[in-house]
């Protein structure tokens, strides 16, 4: 068998500082390098986790997860090595230096730019324009696995179901939602309970978006998302799959976001980022079960 790949993540973390945009580098006294932060998987920690506990660890700052960026992929002492990254927003969380991490600055784009000792960290910063123009977040759902429940014959969440509901509760912080909604059937709303339990926020009813959402209605439907982007902050909706296949494409078509096939696993997550009420990005999560997804 070939030596296994070291995974790991980490986030190009900026913020807005009189109107100039800043990220954060660190410096690893180990290998006398400026780098982005970034570390190790723990093993069957998803990508995600590992990204935000790793910025957490490295600068002290509580970041907020925006789109992804390009992967890194490259040779290291512990052999190849695979290198995910996502966009974050972040404040001041309070660095302490570390055997690992002795220093955390925030640095206009151009300084930090010249002050990255690796070209392929350079080339992170440069895909994240379009990340800080994000202004909405949409995270669409498609319901945890559910079975009818015996007897009643409703749908409630299976085995599969409630860990996938689970992950949601894990992951989705990460991306500081203030806004839940759902359409009003038990296995949306089950897949955003523990979320909800934890956010401490309530689950809005689907009904209450404008125009037809859940209705079929092509041009409503889109019309509800808009609406929600155009409201700011990153609301979480779960819907069925029909309708997440249906709003994505449209939308994709009309702000000119070239995807792949659409598609909506149970349990799975679309992450819309917005600008102005306009798509600029759309991230797919087939599962937030497991690693590397």
């Amino acid at each position: 068998m070939g030596a296994s790949i070291v995974q790991a993540a980490g986030g190009a973390v900026w913020r807005n500082s009189g109107g100039t945009t800043e990220v954060a580098v660190v410096h690893r006294p180990r290998y006398d390098d400026w780098s982005l932060p970034k570390g190790k998987a723990i093993r069957g920690e998803h990508p995600l986790a590992t990204a935000c506990r790793e910025v957490r660890e490295e600068t002290g700052i509580h970041p907020v997860l925006g789109p992804r960026l390009p992967t890194q992929r490259y040779r290291s002492p512990a052999g190849a090595k695979v290198v995910r990254f996502w966009a974050m927003s972040g404040r001041d969380g309070g660095f302490t230096p570390t055997a690992e991490v002795d220093e955390a600055l925030w640095l206009p784009v151009l300084e930090a730019r010249a002050v990255l000792t690796h070209q392929r960290d350079v080339a992170i910063l440069d895909a994240l324009s379009k990340a800080v123009m994000v202004d909405a977040v949409v995270l669409l759902v498609r319901h945890a696995s559910a079975a009818a429940h015996r007897g009643s014959g409703a749908p409630t969440l299976d085995g599969p179901g409630r860990r996938q509901a689970r992950a949601l509760r894990r992951l989705l912080p990460g991306f500081g939602p203030n806004r839940l909604v759902c359409v009003p059937d038990n296995p949306r709303r089950d897949t955003l309970a523990p979320l909800a339990t934890r956010l401490r926020l309530p689950i809005g009813d689907g009904r209450a978006l404008p125009e037809a959402y859940g209705c079929h209605r092509r041009a409503g439907n889109v019309h509800s998302f808009r609406h929600l982007a155009a409201e700011g902050g990153t609301t979480v909706v779960a819907a069925p799959g029909s309708i997440i296949r249906e709003v994505i494409t449209a939308l994709a078509r009309d702000d000119a976001v070239a995807l792949p096939h659409v598609r909506a696993k149970k349990g799975s997550l679309w992450a819309l980022f917005f600008s102005r009420a306009h798509l600029i990005r759309a991230d797919y999560y087939p599962s937030l079960l497991g690693p590397n997804r």
